[in-house]
């Protein structure tokens, strides 16, 4: 938060302007473990920066500009590499870095030592494993990659070393409440600068260089493990989009000029093919065992595995399968209206593109909330994600604002400080379980009574609640969503507060008097659902509660049913 911004809070809070919630403050003083965490950090940051201005617009196809990305981001890159010991083996040298700024002198630094390494933002439980680098390649060859252990026998392996899992388990718990604070170190900046890298490297053609970087991101556990799900998806893109080494259908084989070709039985000119079809399985099998994916990134992950399968030829009794199928798809309906004539009109806002029921322009949600609440009868708001942000809130009021060691810094907070981070679900697991089965026993709107009748008249501001709904909606809803689909809502929103607050269809509708609850998803004329999207209709069609996609089209002359039913 700016020093402007704060002073301005500060003065609107003590004036009862804004109303903030009562929360125990637990100022903690060590974001930083000493002063050269804090300079390498800010250092970072201002690299950083420097790259996001290279970066920022420029287009797939400006080569020039992707090169003089890379060129500035490498050196980085494979510093964070040595950093955190996911070493590249490489030809490719790191360059140069102790130009005439002083501050650069870091990297002079002797990085086996464990104070460095601290200072960087290394987790001190993890430095006694950096006895031995982890090799990520070993060759000649700038980046490349030793074959890699059984996924499944790693796995078996690493279960059955009991005390290897309880050491971590104890750290992980350690360290559990201090995981958001890494964000302040400066290998986590480091990170981020290797994850944006990616881009400019795709945008190159330097599939393999960006494969390594990816492998390397996997690898680490320390740093942005939410985006693990995003790494081996794009991972698993790369090998099978672009690191196939030669064409099964191409007539002229690219063969050694040693080899000797055999006439046995069993040769086969595509072996390297193979072989790499092999390798993109064995991600693929990897990310599906990792426990960290989300389920909709292991449904995709397992999509490329069932076309990798079928064209290495495995047979189907023999492919790897997860339990659920496919993300579940919506009911569609058609509805129609009347497109405003006010395109040559710059100063209208573009999205106002149809008539409503009044005759003013509306936009194409407001379209299909007429038709719900018009024609279908049912109590309907354009909410998105408020309604139930709002819900989350007021059921989860205690738990969010429980003193976690430096969640709550200052006064003037409407959230702690560790809400978008995955940590939240985990710092409050035990309480968050236990609210979720109070809520599957039916006593959520008991629940939302206390707190909604307290916090109302002082309109408190506190993360995800819009005020504008009644109690009355809320409880209505809630009756209407009933207790089981309630809790799994709750869940899904609590174990990633950050990527799961957006997404909910557009239009929430219920009645009362049916006890029916309906989400609408509303796409205008060229609209595509998004995967956050995707994501929110398959937990809620999963959960038993009704969504529909309303496609909103013009009305024509021609004769037309009023509403099209359609399944997807």
């Amino acid at each position: 938060m700016h020093p402007e911004s704060t002073m301005q809070t500060a003065i609107l809070s003590s004036i009862g302007i804004v109303s903030f919630p009562e929360y125990k403050v637990s100022r903690n003083k060590n974001v930083f473990t000493c002063r050269k965490a804090s300079i390498y950090y800010f250092i970072f940051l201002e690299i950083e920066k420097q790259i996001d201005s290279l970066s920022t617009g420029v287009p797939a196809a400006d080569t020039e500009s992707w090169q003089k990305v890379w060129a500035f981001s490498k050196p980085y890159v494979l510093f964070w590499s040595k950093v955190i010991r996911a070493s590249f083996i490489s030809e490719i040298e790191l360059g140069n870095l102790n130009n005439s700024n002083e501050k650069y002198r870091l990297f002079d630094a002797d990085i086996n030592q464990a104070q460095f390494l601290l200072d960087m933002g290394i987790p001190s439980f993890a430095t006694g494993y950096f006895d031995n680098a982890t090799q990520l390649g070993s060759s000649n060859s700038s980046f490349n990659l030793q074959p890699e252990t059984n996924s499944l026998n790693l796995f078996k392996n690493n279960s059955s070393n009991s005390n290897t899992s309880l050491n971590q388990q104890s750290s992980i718990v350690h360290n559990r409440f201090e995981y958001w604070r890494r964000r302040f170190t400066a290998c986590w900046v480091l990170t981020r600068i290797a994850e944006k890298s990616l881009k400019a490297l795709a945008a190159l053609g330097l599939y393999f260089e960006e494969s390594i970087i990816l492998r390397a991101l996997i690898a680490q556990h320390w740093f942005k493990s939410s985006h693990i799900g995003k790494w081996y998806r794009r991972l698993t893109l790369v090998q099978m989009n672009y690191l196939i080494s030669s064409n099964p259908n191409s007539k002229k084989e690219k063969l050694d000029s040693n080899t000797s070709i055999t006439h046995s039985n069993d040769y086969c000119p595509n072996q390297s093919y193979i072989d790499d079809l092999y390798m993109c399985r064995e991600t693929c099998i990897q990310g599906l065992l990792n426990p960290n994916i989300s389920i909709f990134d292991a449904i995709h992950i397992e999509k490329r595995l069932n076309t990798l399968d079928k064209r290495i030829g495995i047979p189907e009794h023999l492919q790897l399968k997860i339990s659920k199928k496919a993300l579940c798809d919506p009911e569609t309906i058609t509805i129609y209206g009347v497109k405003a004539n006010v395109l040559k009109k710059k100063t209208v806002n573009s999205r106002l593109l149809w008539v409503g029921l009044d005759g003013e322009c509306c936009s194409v949600e407001q379209v299909a909330l007429y038709y719900y609440t018009e024609t279908r009868g049912m109590v309907a708001v354009h909410s998105e994600s408020s309604i139930l942000t709002s819900i989350f809130a007021f059921l989860f009021w205690d738990i969010i604002f429980y003193p976690i060691d430096g969640a709550f810094d200052t006064e003037y907070q409407n959230k702690p400080l560790d809400m978008y981070t995955e940590c939240f679900y985990i710092n409050r697991k035990e309480l968050i379980d236990q609210r979720i089965q109070e809520i599957r026993d039916g006593e959520a709107i008991g629940l939302i009574h206390v707190i909604y009748n307290r916090e109302k008249q002082r309109n408190t501001c506190t993360v995800g609640v819009n005020w504008d709904y009644s109690d009355t909606d809320l409880y209505d809803l809630c009756m209407c969503l009933g207790p089981n689909a309630l809790a799994e809502i709750c869940y899904y929103i609590a174990i990633d507060y950050k990527s799961h607050s957006s997404g909910v269809p557009d239009i929430c509708a219920w009645n009362p008097s049916t006890k029916q609850a309906i989400f609408s998803e509303v796409k205008g004329p060229g609209d595509t659902l998004s995967e956050t999207q995707k994501g929110w209709i398959d937990l809620l069609i999963s959960s038993n509660v009704s969504v529909e996609l309303c496609l909103v089209r013009e009305e024509c002359s021609e004769d037309r049913p009023s509403k099209k039913h359609k399944k997807s």
